[in-house]
C-alpha cells in the first residue's frame, strides 16, 4: 500500500470519528431538550439524559463535564440558530446599526416564546451564559463596525457595554415571558441597545421604523 493511500485512509477514519462524535453530541443535546420540555430543569439528571439519548454515562462525560455545562451548549446552539437567521454577514457590514436593530427585535422575540427558555425563568445565570456564548461574536461584530461607520459611540468601555447589554437582556427576557408582555418588547430591547451605544433618539425611531417594515 502506498504512502498516499495509507494517508487518504486514515484521513477518512478521522472524518468518520469526528462526524460519529458531532452525531453522539446531537444526541445528547436533542435529548436534553426534550427533557426540559417534558420534566424541567431540575428534576432531570446525567443518567435521565443519557437514557434518553440510548447512550452510556461514559460517553456523555467524553462530551460534557457535568448536566450543567451539556444544558449550556443545548442552549448556545438552539439560540445561536436564532442570530443567524436574523441577519446575515453581509447585512451586518453593510449597515450594522440596522443589522443590529433587525437582529435585537427577532432574536428577542424568538427567545420570549421560545418553549425551552420559558422553562428556565428561574436560571437567570445559566440564560446568560448560553446567551452570551451564543450572541457575543455578532454584537461584538455589529458594534465594531457600527464605530467604524459612526453610527454608535464609544460611550462606555466594551467590556462595561457587553455586561450592561447581556444581563439588561435576561432582565427583561425573563420578565417578559413571567409577565407574558407580548412581541412589543422585542422593540423595546432594541431601543435600549441603541440609546446605550449613544444613537440619536430620531435615528433609534428611523431604525425601528425600518425593522418594522422588514417584517411585514
Amino acid at each position: 500500500m502506498s504512502p498516499t493511500t495509507v494517508a487518504a485512509e486514515a484521513t477518512a477514519t478521522l472524518n468518520r470519528t469526528a462526524k460519529r462524535r458531532l452525531k453522539t453530541r446531537q444526541q445528547l443535546l436533542d435529548a436534553t431538550q426534550e427533557l426540559i420540555l417534558e420534566k424541567g430543569l431540575e428534576r432531570i439528571s446525567t443518567d435521565d439524559i443519557t437514557e434518553a439519548a440510548d447512550l452510556g454515562r461514559r460517553t456523555f462525560y467524553n462530551h460534557f463535564d457535568n448536566k450543567h455545562d451539556c444544558v449550556v451548549a443545548a442552549l448556545k446552539d438552539r439560540y445561536r440558530d436564532f442570530v443567524l437567521r436574523a441577519a446575515t454577514a453581509a447585512d451586518r457590514k453593510l449597515d450594522a446599526a440596522q443589522s443590529l436593530t433587525n437582529s435585537a427585535i427577532n432574536v428577542f422575540n424568538e427567545m420570549a416564546k421560545d418553549p425551552i427558555t420559558q422553562k428556565l425563568t428561574d436560571q437567570p445565570q445559566l440564560l446568560a451564559e448560553a446567551i452570551a456564548a451564543s450572541q457575543g461574536e455578532h454584537l461584538a461584530e455589529d458594534y465594531l463596525n457600527g464605530l467604524e461607520q459612526g453610527t454608535f459611540k464609544a460611550v462606555s468601555s466594551a467590556e462595561v457595554i457587553s455586561s450592561i447589554t447581556l444581563w439588561g437582556f435576561v432582565g427583561l427576557l425573563i420578565d417578559t415571558i413571567d409577565q407574558d408582555r407580548g412581541e412589543e418588547q422585542g422593540t423595546a430591547w432594541a431601543r435600549f441597545v441603541l440609546f446605550n451605544l449613544g444613537v440619536e433618539q430620531s435615528e433609534i425611531e428611523r431604525l425601528i421604523e425600518n425593522a418594522s417594515k422588514l417584517s411585514e
